[in-house]
């Protein structure tokens, strides 16, 4: 006799998603007991169980990712125009939509960074970074040092040789501000700056003292000037 069979069910892959408002860094264990520091304003999304073949997860923001090796299952990590393979390693990728770049920073082992949108694959060793940029794509390798880079996970910021513009940014997503610059030399100045736990008054102080510029807090808007002759 002919015995229908019922047909298997299909369990819908749930997704989770872990998103931080500014200001906040949060520890995420993903289901392979690989680690993730989540930065301020960043969403990561990724499955509840990873599949028998790879482990893929997808970020909007910024995070740095203590992956569990495990050869068989390639971790790859999709940022917008970016993915990131590695069986087992440490790296920071930084990927806000609104900068229109893409930075990717390794500390420990090795990655292949693929740009799907120009077909080309470079890889980074420890102490290296690579960044992708509208229009111009996957530039060159270069060193770094990748502690400073990830130094924002023990709520410290190391910048050297960044534009007020790009330390403005971070601070936006860290204190919940919006920067107006004044005036377009200012915000191309470049600082090497590093603090720890300050206030964002606190924080501008010691830059005034680097650079000649006046700013104003006003609630939540952040008023950068030049200072009057």
């Amino acid at each position: 006799d002919y015995i229908m069979t019922a047909e298997p069910d299909i369990v819908p892959v749930q997704i989770v998603e872990r998103s931080n408002p500014y200001g906040r860094v949060s520890r995420i264990v993903l289901p392979d007991s690989s680690r993730v520091w989540l930065n301020a304003m960043s969403t990561l999304s990724y499955p509840e169980q990873f599949d028998d073949n790879s482990r893929m997860v997808t970020l909007e923001g910024e995070a740095y990712v203590e992956v569990q090796p495990d050869a068989s299952r390639p971790f790859v990590i999709e940022s917008g125009p970016v993915s990131t393979h590695v069986t087992g390693t440490s790296f920071n990728v930084k990927a806000y939509e609104e900068d229109g770049l893409v930075e990717i920073t390794l500390k420990s082992g090795s990655v292949d960074v693929h740009s799907e949108e120009e077909g080309v694959t470079r890889s980074l060793q420890p102490d290296q970074k690579i960044a992708w940029k509208q229009q111009e794509g996957l530039g060159e390798v270069r060193s770094v040092v990748a502690e400073d880079v990830i130094s924002w996970i023990h709520h410290e910021f190391v910048f050297v040789r960044e534009s007020f513009a790009t330390i403005a940014r971070t601070f936006e997503r860290w204190y919940g501000v919006e920067f107006i610059f004044e005036d377009r030399a200012i915000e191309e100045e470049q600082f090497v700056y590093h603090f720890k736990d300050l206030s964002l008054e606190n924080s501008l102080r010691i830059m005034k003292q680097l650079a000649d510029f006046d700013f104003e807090i006003s609630g939540r808007k952040v008023f950068v000037r030049a200072s009057p002759e």
